[in-house]
């Protein structure tokens, strides 16, 4: 056929700038039905296409449009891929960020598993604090650090775990109590706890905890009370005297 004589044809610059006299071609369609172009052949003399060239054609259109969709493909999933790259670095770089700030707090914090029954996670400020290293400090059960609570504040921190389990987002437990040091002393803290994470169901899995060391409050308090106890007793002298006084004029 000649493309010149061909009214579909007649006017495309490629007559022209090619000398494409005889065209055939096959639409590049994706697999949802969106046609980016063809694929065609030329001649530059009129010529005619048997049915087995174009077949041979619509074969190589297939090809070449399978080829043009894995290259697409190929590089969505590169895109993908760089994606996570960065998403992994801004986690670890975020991570990190968290790690130096907890590691810079002067209280102690850390996590518990509810399912495990013991800590996940705990800075290096337990040492200070308690004296007890990280590595040793994770490897106590639930029960071990149950033990280490001075028994008559025992009851008040068993109330405590339990209301673990119902706790809603937003919401915390605070108590004080005595626990034990690696040294065998009793400390007073003041742990502060809230929902860290939940599973598939709702359910609180894990727990923060932020715990303060307060010994030196409860002794500010301890000695405010001995001061106010003083004052009263003395109270209570001065009137003795003063009755004893009228008494005896």
């Amino acid at each position: 056929s000649d493309a010149r004589l061909d009214p579909r044809l007649y006017d495309n610059p490629a007559i022209a700038e090619l000398n494409a006299i005889a065209y055939a071609g096959m639409p590049l369609m994706t697999s949802d039905g969106q046609v980016l172009g063809s694929f065609c052949v030329v001649d530059n003399v009129p010529r005619g296409w048997t049915p087995e060239q174009i077949e041979i054609l619509r074969e190589l259109s297939l090809a070449a449009m399978t080829e043009i969709e894995l290259r697409e493909q190929l590089l969505e999933r590169q895109l993908i891929e760089q994606e996570l790259r960065d998403n992994r670095q801004q986690l670890i770089e975020s991570q990190r960020f968290v790690e130096r700030l907890i590691h810079t707090l002067p209280d102690v914090v850390y996590l518990f598993d509810l399912d495990l029954a013991q800590i996940v996670y705990v800075n290096t400020e337990i040492a200070q604090v308690l004296g007890y290293s990280q590595d040793e400090y994770q490897t106590f059960s639930g029960e071990k650090l149950y033990s280490l609570v001075h028994r008559d504040d025992q009851p008040a921190l068993r109330q405590a775990i339990h209301q673990r389990a119902g706790l809603k987002d937003g919401e915390f437990i605070e108590l004080d109590y005595r626990i034990r040091t690696a040294g065998g002393s009793y400390l007073w803290v003041h742990p502060r706890e809230a929902v860290f994470l939940r599973d598939e169901q709702g359910g609180v899995r894990q727990v923060v905890g932020v715990v303060q060391d307060i010994s030196r409050r409860k002794q500010d308090e301890a000695m405010l009370r001995g001061y106010v106890n003083s004052l009263e007793a003395l109270r209570h002298v001065d009137v003795e005297l003063g009755e004893t006084l009228d008494l005896n004029s």
